[in-house]
């Protein structure tokens, strides 16, 4: 028997909670009802009988692709364009310039080139300063 942590987000009043994700914390012992956030809001602290576990508030790593990171409806995730990655905006580089975040499934992008592959080859370089 193990326990669980839920992800829900809730947007307002009217609306239903989300659940977006599950968490097991405790593999054998129930989560007790006192949970406190880190200083910084990264982490949850959860108590068992036993044990203080420290679980991060997302887990944006497991989405391998855009469309599965932001169709998670986890709040705390989106797609870093840049380096191709399901991550937190402020670990995604240059997160605030335009096309660099997606954070709505409808901004994913999809980049094919065409032929998959070019011969390159450059037999003199001229360089002026």
């Amino acid at each position: 028997m193990s326990d669980c942590l839920a992800g829900i987000l809730v947007n307002s009043i009217t609306q239903p909670a989300l659940l977006y994700e599950n968490v097991v914390v405790s593999e054998a012992n129930p989560i007790l009802r006192d949970m406190l956030f880190s200083p910084d809001h990264q982490y949850i602290y959860t108590l068992t009988d036993k044990e203080v576990s420290r679980v991060p508030v997302e887990s944006c790593e497991q989405y391998n692709s855009c469309s599965e990171c932001l169709a998670s409806g986890d709040p705390h995730c989106g797609w870093c364009v840049l380096h191709s990655v399901c991550s937190r905006k402020d670990r995604c580089e240059r997160a605030d310039e335009p096309q660099r975040f997606a954070s709505r499934l409808e901004q994913c992008v999809r980049l094919m080139v065409q032929p998959n592959n070019i011969s390159v080859t450059m037999s003199e370089v001229q360089a002026s300063f």
